[in-house]
């Protein structure tokens, strides 16, 4: 079979995949993701076969590129909503777009007005994808860890939760990756090793070919990683070990249980509460709490404590009695036993200072007077 021949086999294959994603039962958001990024494979077929029968066909650099650099972007959205359920806030989509959006502008200007860069363009449009296939992998290992609460050098932990969700993750993030250092040896070869230039575009059309197979192994194998329409798909739902013997149901009875407790005890104004005493208090393990928290809240108990700890100290800081109080004393009024660990945790919780908190609560106390 020549490349040729190879290459009109994979883009059957994949608008054969892109067909089963589309049907309704397997039409979810990450299914939709999915799909972009077997056309995004399917396009590169195309221009790869465009490319080797020296076929012109105008106007399709420009395209190319735009999709080939929304490659990684979707790859980073597909990791986000099985992670979270939904994909990021339109604020935070929108600088995934420059460098498909800037690619687009390079290769869609005429002739003469990029005259100045015509000999840098592809030098350009190689470090832009570079860069796009290596930093996304990075960021979604960064937030999946950051998710399982795992330390930097736990890194590689990262998949072993969920791994019935996260496997295609796991497997696309290396051929991300591998992409990225393929457009990075062809560059290499271009400059270097003209010579070698037929045999790495082969290369480089054999190394699609391998992810087209890829993709439709996992579909035909593992049907799982494309995930039923009634299925939840969302890791923050409920996340554990797979060997855990802890089941959803559990860990909601276990976690209304710990809201509860927490709720009308109110432990957390013991500066001095830790795991054990909560775990004795409800006759619950733990490890099982632990879980439960990760799992189901995504949170440590450290942070399940601090979060009742400033909602308590922004009641507080709203009564008449306690107006003459420094934010210090009202840190310690809530339970907390340290200035840094609270300013940190009201941060991380609110995205603002206490300082600039209590000065929004004033000013809306003096235009109700």
């Amino acid at each position: 079979m020549s490349v040729n021949s190879l290459l009109v086999y994979c883009m059957l294959q994949t608008i054969g995949i892109m067909i089963v994603l589309f049907r309704k039962k397997f039409r979810t958001t990450p299914n939709v993701i999915l799909n972009f990024l077997m056309f995004e494979l399917f396009v590169k077929f195309i221009y790869q076969y465009i490319e080797l029968e020296k076929i012109n066909v105008p106007y399709i650099e420009p395209f190319y590129y735009l999709i080939r650099a929304l490659g990684p972007v979707a790859i980073y959205f597909y990791a986000r909503v099985i992670l979270t359920g939904k994909i990021p806030e339109f604020k935070k989509v929108i600088p995934c777009l420059v460098v498909p959006l800037l690619l687009f502008v390079l290769h869609a200007l005429p002739d003469g007005s990029r005259a100045f860069i015509e000999e840098s363009k592809n030098g350009i449009s190689a470090i832009l994808l570079i860069l796009s296939f290596l930093i996304f992998p990075l960021i979604i290992v960064y937030e999946y860890a950051k998710f399982y609460q795992l330390k930097y050098f736990e890194f590689y932990k990262t998949f072993t939760y969920n791994s019935g969700q996260t496997s295609l993750i796991a497997i696309i993030i290396p051929l991300c990756i591998g992409s990225g250092l393929m457009i990075l040896g062809t560059r290499i070869v271009y400059l270097y090793y003209p010579h070698l230039i037929t045999q790495i575009e082969i290369a480089g059309v054999f190394y699609s070919v391998i992810l087209s197979y890829l993709f439709a192994y996992m579909v035909i194998v593992s049907p799982k990683v494309i995930h039923h329409k009634k299925s939840k798909f969302a890791l923050q739902e409920f996340k554990k070990y797979d060997c855990s013997g802890l089941t959803a149901d559990e860990a909601k009875q276990i976690s209304n249980r710990l809201c509860d407790y927490f709720e009308t005890s109110k432990p957390f104004l013991n500066p001095e509460l830790n795991l054990k005493i909560v775990s004795q208090e409800l006759n619950v393990s733990a490890k099982n709490i632990t879980e439960t928290l990760n799992g189901l809240i995504g949170q440590n108990f450290n942070d399940f404590t601090n979060n009742y700890r400033i909602e308590y100290f922004k009641q507080l800081l709203k009564l008449e009695k306690f107006k003459n109080y420094s934010i210090l004393a009202l840190a310690f009024e809530a339970g907390f036993n340290s200035k840094t660990t609270f300013n940190t945790a009201f941060k991380k919780f609110t995205g603002q200072t206490p300082s600039e908190y209590r000065k929004k609560i004033e000013l809306k106390r003096r235009k109700n007077e």
